[in-house]
């Protein structure tokens, strides 16, 4: 178990919540403490959804680094050892779920996922439902109990446990087009991280939708911008130079 000393809890509960072989053990939201960067290596008995909602680093699992972000998502098996090393910024603030899952759910190794923006704030209005638990170990109403269930539901789709909710293909167009507008030098990593997706998800959701990939829509972008540029008699290499192409042919 993690030492309570590495982090101040806002909310924890244990619980006794079943959705058919899905069970719910306990919630718990951290915020990580201003004299300590790093959480020690630890263990949990039960399988654990871990949710960073600030903050950055890096967690280790098994001795493999991921990467941190808001909205990084790792789903541990029960007894796998794993630790986290903060770098400057925010604070970090991570929410834990210990869980009991059917056996096919079951890996033996981690699964990492990126909430998007609509996920994200789906989690935060089902935690705003949970303010009385910052005070005492009150008993568990309704109220509160969907709302944990709300972000099992979240977290079960997130990982790939149950299908993904997406916006519809004009709203990812839409998002899209317009991150690679305002970042157009930026790495095709970082303006997916940006939409709250991992780069391979949002190719594969692009492809689905629109039928391109990340960079094939960056690409039809910056040709229509070269095009708009050769309809004002510009050369062709500034032309396409001017829309981010790195060569004119």
């Amino acid at each position: 178990m993690v030492k309570l000393h590495e982090f101040r809890p806002l909310y924890f509960h244990d619980l006794d919540l079943r959705v058919g072989e899905t069970r719910v053990h306990r919630l718990a939201l951290n915020r990580h403490l201003p004299e300590r960067d790093w959480v020690s290596p630890h263990r949990h008995r039960f399988p654990q959804f871990l949710l960073y909602l600030t903050g950055r680093g890096r967690q280790q699992i098994e001795g493999e680094a991921y990467t941190v972000r808001p909205g990084s998502l790792f789903l541990l098996p029960g007894g796998i050892e794993h630790s986290f090393t903060e770098v400057t910024g925010r604070r970090p603030l991570c929410l834990a779920l210990d869980v009991t899952l059917p056996d096919e759910n079951i890996a033996p190794s981690a699964r990492t996922a990126t909430l998007n923006r609509s996920e994200t704030t789906h989690i935060r209005h089902a935690l705003a439902a949970l303010t009385r638990w910052q005070n005492d170990d009150v008993p568990v109403e309704p109220r509160e109990a969907g709302a944990v269930l709300q972000i099992l539901d979240v977290l079960l789709r997130a990982s790939g446990l149950l299908r993904r909710d997406n916006p519809s293909p004009s709203v990812i167009a839409r998002r899209v087009r317009e991150a690679l507008e305002t970042g157009e030098d930026s790495p095709l990593a970082s303006v997916a991280r940006k939409l709250g997706y991992h780069p391979d998800h949002l190719n594969r959701l692009l492809k689905q939708t629109v039928g391109m990939s990340l960079s094939q829509f960056r690409d039809e972008i910056r040709l229509r911008k070269a095009m708009s540029f050769l309809r004002q008699s510009r050369r062709v290499s500034d032309a396409a130079w001017d829309s981010g192409f790195s060569d004119p042919n």
